[in-house]
């Protein structure tokens, strides 16, 4: 069943609040002489907790093979314990392409917590306004300090590693969607859906939901979903007064893009925020008596076709809710 943007929803469009994370588009410059790029500018390496990973060679071009030369990298680590790299790259002469090593350190690594090195060749003779890095509160930018990106293709490679737990079935529990309902003209739901936790001690309150939107939904018809992909809803409630939902991307599509669900507080968490202002401006969720809220207006909702993938206010009738009073092996 199809259903039309909400008139609220269609309202929102001309003044989404988040716009996508995507890289920034560069508008066509004249040639660098030298250039120096990155032929896969970005790899994302998934591993499970506790498993340990090879140091990751990234290759590095220049469009001549003239004598030996050095350049300087620029580099920015989300977590300075996390990675190191080389703060210099050699091409040997008659060489178009060279290559250098980033260390991962896992042990200081959190489970569910991605982490990012990105690396910048040094060629700034032409320059255009662009997106740059997401940099923490109270940090600085070493790359492009002005805000300015170089035009040339793969300037940049970005390299993120995610620990991830091993998942088991806990049961089946009763959800009620305010994100769906509060963008288009349905009502919410309650339904029951399948629920995953770690296996992990370290990630006791964390919970997922297993397809939420997609044969579980009352409001979907064949199509509307791909069965072939296992969606998930992640819910982080390891601290019950903080309680927040990572960015997921659902595998439900009703005509402007697959789905996108999050949080307030996650969008501010991973933009450098401190917990402690987001507790005060009354983002987070919490866990009190088995139950999983969040206030009105705090969650986090788009399709990712629809004006550039851009999140706005869900749950603006404050009745999200995962009841884990009601888990049980019925369906």
């Amino acid at each position: 069943m199809k259903f039309n943007i909400s008139s609220f929803a269609a309202i929102l469009a001309t003044v989404a609040l988040f716009s996508s994370c995507s890289e920034g588009q560069y508008w066509d410059e004249p040639n660098q002489n030298d250039i120096y790029a990155f032929p896969k500018p970005a790899v994302t390496i998934n591993i499970k907790a506790g498993e340990t990973i090879e140091p990751y060679d990234v290759v590095i071009t220049r469009n001549n093979a003239d004598a030996e030369e050095t350049i300087n990298l620029y580099s920015y680590f989300s977590d300075n314990d996390a990675f190191s790299a080389p703060a210099s790259v050699t091409f040997a002469a008659g060489e178009t392409s060279t290559i250098f090593t980033i260390n991962i350190n896992t042990d200081v690594m959190a489970v569910n917590v991605p982490y990012t090195a990105q690396l910048a060749t040094p060629s700034f003779e032409t320059i255009t306004k662009a997106d740059s890095l997401i940099i923490p509160e109270g940090k600085t930018n070493p790359i492009y300090p002005n805000g300015i990106a170089p035009s040339q293709t793969n300037c940049k490679f970005t390299l993120t590693v995610r620990l991830n737990y091993t998942w088991k079935l806990l049961g089946w529990v009763d959800y009620t969607d305010d994100y769906v309902s509060t963008f288009f003209e349905v009502p919410t739901m309650t339904y029951r859906v399948p629920i995953e936790v770690p296996v992990e001690e370290a990630g006791k309150g964390l919970y997922r939901l297993v397809n939420a939107y997609g044969q579980y939904y009352p409001f979907n018809e064949p199509g509307d979903w791909d069965p072939s992909v296992t969606s998930y809803l992640e819910i982080n409630a390891q601290n019950p007064d903080r309680v927040y939902i990572p960015t997921c991307e659902q595998a439900t599509d009703w005509g402007e893009g697959n789905f996108i669900c999050s949080s307030l507080a996650y969008y501010y968490l991973s933009n450098g925020v401190s917990a402690d202002k987001i507790a005060g401006a009354g983002y987070f969720g919490t866990l009190e008596n088995g139950l999983i809220t969040f206030p009105a207006g705090t969650l986090l909702f788009g399709m990712a076709g629809f004006n550039g993938g851009g999140l706005y206010d869900s749950n603006i009738n404050g009745a999200f809710c995962v009841d884990l009073n009601s888990i049980s092996d019925q369906e």
